[in-house]
């Protein structure tokens, strides 16, 4: 027995295996949680890789759509356009984004924003519908 300790130098102290075998369960664990989060990174590299493609081809299909379409929100405000709709306003894409209906169609902003309105609350799209409005140049279009 060792005379500063108490204990036999031979033998290993007291709990000694049990804090073995819990560092060894700590580090198994540790390298799953370490395999997990490395295969998740990778998923979701997977998954990144796919839904950049998948903007991609919307915006191709949404850009070539011989249709206006406008995305906007309760107040008017436009949050996306194809080119077709800032063709027939006579606007870039970029030039139409953040702006009001009311701005671009003051003569037709109401009658416009009241069929959008009832899109919105009934969650059911106009189909098949013409719309004709006033640009900001004067001229009527549809």
């Amino acid at each position: 027995m060792s005379e500063q300790s108490g204990q036999d130098p031979v033998l290993p102290p007291a709990g000694a295996d049990q804090d073995h075998s819990e560092l060894h369960r700590l580090r198994r664990k540790l390298e799953h949680t370490r395999q997990s989060l490395q295969q998740t990174q990778e998923d979701q590299s997977v998954f990144m890789a796919q839904l950049k493609k998948t903007r991609r081809d919307f915006l191709a299909i949404f850009d070539s759509v011989p249709a206006m379409i406008w995305y906007t929100d309760r107040q008017g405000n436009i949050l996306r356009a194809n080119r077709c709709a800032a063709d027939s306003a006579g606007a870039a894409v970029r030039e139409l984004v953040g702006r009001n209906y009311y701005e671009l169609f003051p003569h037709d902003a109401d009658r416009l924003r009241r069929l959008d309105e009832q899109v919105m609350l009934t969650g059911t799209p106009v189909r098949g519908q013409v719309r004709y409005y006033t640009s900001p140049g004067g001229s009527v279009r549809r």
